[in-house]
């Protein structure tokens, strides 16, 4: 971690540093800033000198914002404004509702991803007419046998689809083993054993020892689906090149459709889990709705956040009444060793 940043946390309440745009009266502006979310502001007279946030970091001018302690997973509650569509039982399934682990309460159901998966095909009945008249030709050549054609194979490429969501989504915190049912709906929300969508495949396991990059896992598909977000559509490519004040959008189990602008990127951040404290490196922050209203909320982890075409930003993972966590998209892709696509 860089030094100034480091020195940062060591202060009471910080819970994220990252780059952005100073804040006045509740807009962005244009000036550049070092954005610094605290759990509560305080009056100046009521810190302690160590308390104190320097009004300069690295020769660059600093901004505080009020973020509530953050966390992922917060525990679940009727809150009597969610859809039914999102907490019901749905086939096909469909990015933008419950979803989540049999041990665990729900979370959402981000996105189909898919990943191109290469099997040996031993089956002559499945061989391409290509393949056959290959064998055609080198039988008659005398190249093959009858006995060496029995060992004979081809490789064959197959798409696989997946739902994406976020570790503690679908593995209970790394409690959950490579195979293990994914219901939708979740269990909170009256999922049981009938309620199988999907088989747990991958996920990128998080620390409290060492700084995480990324909350996701990736659980193959057994049932119909269909690719598009509730109220969004079909994600096109993933975007990289996010910038600071431009609004992100998501479709969540809890809170619907919303969206939010940026406020910080390349944030390191402190996540409350049930596991412990945690700290993340490379992180987008964003703030409150344009209405006001919080931007996540429990049962919104593993959303994915797109911008306003469409393109995937990032996998939404911890948050509180002011701010919402997401890694980055490319960070999600990266971690993982199925090479998924949208």
């Amino acid at each position: 971690m860089d030094p100034n940043i480091a020195d940062l946390f060591q202060r009471e309440g910080v819970t994220f540093v990252g780059k952005g745009k100073k804040i006045v009266d509740g807009k962005q502006t244009d000036e550049d800033a070092i954005i610094i979310g605290v759990v509560e502001k305080k009056p100046l007279d009521k810190l302690s000198k160590r308390q104190i946030i320097p009004k300069e970091v690295g020769g660059q001018k600093t901004d505080i914002v009020q973020t509530g302690r953050i966390r992922a997973g917060p525990p679940l509650e009727k809150r009597g404004y969610e859809e039914e569509i999102r907490i019901t039982r749905q086939r096909p399934i469909f990015p933008g509702i419950s979803v989540g682990h049999p041990d665990v309460s729900a979370g959402t159901f981000g996105a189909v991803v898919y990943a191109e998966e290469t099997e040996e095909q031993f089956d002559q009945n499945n061989w391409s007419w290509w393949d056959k008249l290959i064998i055609a030709v080198l039988k008659w050549l005398g190249f093959l046998s009858e006995s060496q054609m029995s060992m004979l194979s081809f490789p064959i490429t197959k798409t696989k689809a997946y739902i994406l969501s976020n570790y503690h989504v679908l593995t209970n915190e790394g409690m959950a083993k490579i195979g293990d049912a994914i219901w939708q709906p979740g269990r909170y929300d009256g999922g049981c054993n009938n309620d199988e969508v999907a088989k747990l495949t991958e996920f990128v396991p998080v620390s409290t020892r060492k700084p995480n990059k990324v909350d996701v896992a990736i659980a193959e598909i057994t049932v119909d689906y269909n690719p598009e977000i509730y109220q969004i559509g079909v994600p096109k490519e993933p975007r990289y090149d996010l910038q600071v004040g431009e609004y992100l959008q998501y479709s969540g189990r809890t809170l619907g459709y919303k969206k939010a602008k940026i406020i910080a990127l390349d944030a390191v951040t402190e996540v409350e889990y049930d596991m412990g404290l945690t700290e993340w490196e490379g992180q987008i922050i964003v703030g409150l709705c344009d209405d006001g209203s919080p931007s996540s909320e429990g049962g919104t982890s593993g959303s994915l956040w797109l911008d306003m075409d469409k393109r995937p930003a990032g996998v939404l993972y911890a948050g509180s009444k002011e701010v919402t966590c997401i890694n980055p998209i490319k960070a999600v892709q990266e971690a993982l060793k199925t090479k998924i696509y949208f």
